[in-house]
């Protein structure tokens, strides 16, 4: 007697008439497919032989309940009790687990498909999260979040009716057209998330639950997320493959075979996207580079004194490397005066960084998340401990000429493959996908900053 596979279906789809039910027949299967679509199922298995189940079933797939009485009012016996559809996924495990078949977690399916229960498992969990609220029609909830957030219906596949807004009109414009078309319907706001987008495919027993692969997601400009590439087993996928498995794991996946979605590498104390950083790295190097060759033509056509030029120079220009490169121009006196002014900056970063660490906590905190992700930061950076202690080394400590110069030709160095290293960290593709506007913005910053660091230092008589 052939075992009986029951295959539980909503719409017509070819992962289910083209694969699976050819692939249980190919098994030697009763297949018996059970769905509320049952006329087009027809339809499809008249004119199309690869579609071949035995019986054609009708009920609302939607409802456990029903689906439990259709099987027994017919007489089945299932082996099997299968559904590909994530809609299906509760009725189709609520069911199996009627009839002592193996399933997942009924519970566990349910908030993996009601996304407003996820975000609250999630905290519970401490596993990576973001902040999300729920609005009903008619209901006046305060988001508690900053724009951009990302609306949807918090039950959903393939990224429908979800859209990012940017500010409140827009959050609102959603809302509206959104309960023109279903107005019982909740809508789940989250804050916006931007990293690279992948997804992990797992076959689990119950028992072990191991990652197949997944793909690198590539979407559609914004305000829309719609999928334009995917690339199986991407470097993003790989890299946070066994991250994403342990907080699957962790959630309670375990039977099956399932999918997630994960963005992934969000940056730490900014929560910056890479691009983002990239661009930040980029601006700081051009305005750096202008300085080398605009100051030194401005300093001498101001006749600014050797001190009050490298002192000028270590307040205006961004990074240590090109602040020594733009004082070299001028003179080895200037070098001094510049990096002791620029150092004097770097050490007001600490008090920043810690501020900055200590809102990533609390926003870690408010979202359910671990705080073990974020890293101590030192309260002076450690590369002006290191200068402070060479200069006093230097200065406490009679070294040989030739040891010196060896010294200062490695420094030099060691600062021009910074320098390098710097620039191939940049992305010109996320420069070019920003756009032009953060660029003007960061060049007008830079003039002002050029000049009220040169009344400061001129006002402060350095």
């Amino acid at each position: 007697m052939k075992s009986t596979m029951i295959i539980v279906s909503h719409v017509v789809n070819d992962a289910v008439t083209h694969g699976f039910v050819p692939a249980a027949k190919a098994m030697d299967l009763h297949v018996v497919l059970i769905t509320d679509h049952k006329l087009s199922h027809l339809e499809l298995a008249s004119r199309d032989s690869h579609f071949n189940p035995d019986t054609i079933l009708e009920c609302d797939v939607f409802n456990p309940l029903e689906l439990i009485e259709t099987i027994t009012e017919h007489e089945l016996k299932p082996d099997a009790i299968f559904s590909n559809s994530d809609h299906l996924q509760t009725s189709t495990a609520i069911c199996a687990q009627f009839f002592g078949l193996p399933s997942k977690d009924w519970s566990v399916t349910l908030k993996a498909k009601n996304k407003h229960l996820t975000r609250q498992v999630l905290n519970e969990k401490a596993l990576p999260n973001t902040q999300s609220c729920l609005l009903h029609r008619h209901s006046n909830v305060a988001l508690g979040m900053a724009f951009p957030v990302v609306a949807k219906p918090k039950e959903g596949v393939a990224s429908l009716d979800v859209q990012r807004c940017d500010s409140q009109s827009e959050l609102d414009a959603y809302c509206d057209a959104f309960w023109q078309k279903h107005p019982n319907a909740a809508i789940l706001v989250e804050q916006f998330l931007q990293g690279p987008l992948v997804t992990l495919e797992t076959l689990g027993d119950g028992e072990r639950l191991i990652a197949v692969g997944g793909f690198d997601v590539s979407l559609s400009e914004p305000p829309y997320f719609i999928e334009t590439a995917a690339d199986w087993d991407g470097p993003n996928g790989i890299a946070h493959r066994e991250a994403c498995l342990a907080q699957l794991k962790a959630f309670g996946v375990g039977f099956g075979v399932c999918g997630a979605t994960a963005v992934a590498a969000i940056r730490p104390q900014t929560r910056a996207t890479e691009e983002e950083t990239s661009y930040a790295i980029a601006l700081i190097s051009l305005c750096g580079t202008l300085s080398i060759f605009a100051l030194p033509i401005l300093g001498h056509l101001m006749h600014l004194s050797t001190h009050t030029f490298g002192a000028w120079t270590g307040a205006a220009v961004h990074d240590v490397g090109q602040v020594i490169a733009t004082a070299s121009i001028w003179s080895q006196s200037a070098v001094a005066s510049a990096i002791v002014v620029k150092l004097s900056r770097v050490c007001l970063l600490a008090p920043i960084v810690l501020i900055l660490s200590i809102r990533h906590r609390r926003y870690l905190k408010s979202t359910g998340q671990s705080e073990n992700s974020t890293a101590k930061v030192p309260l002076i950076p450690l590369f002006v401990i290191g200068f402070i202690t060479a200069a006093f080394f230097h200065n406490s400590v009679h070294l040989p000429t030739r040891l010196t110069e060896d010294i200062v030709l490695t420094s030099k160095l060691l600062l021009g493959t910074g320098l390098v290293a710097l620039g191939a960290s940049v992305r010109w593709n996320s420069i070019k996908k920003i756009g032009a506007k953060p660029m003007v913005m960061g060049l007008i910053a830079w003039v002002i900053v050029a000049g009220v660091a040169l009344t400061a230092v001129r006002i402060t008589g350095l």
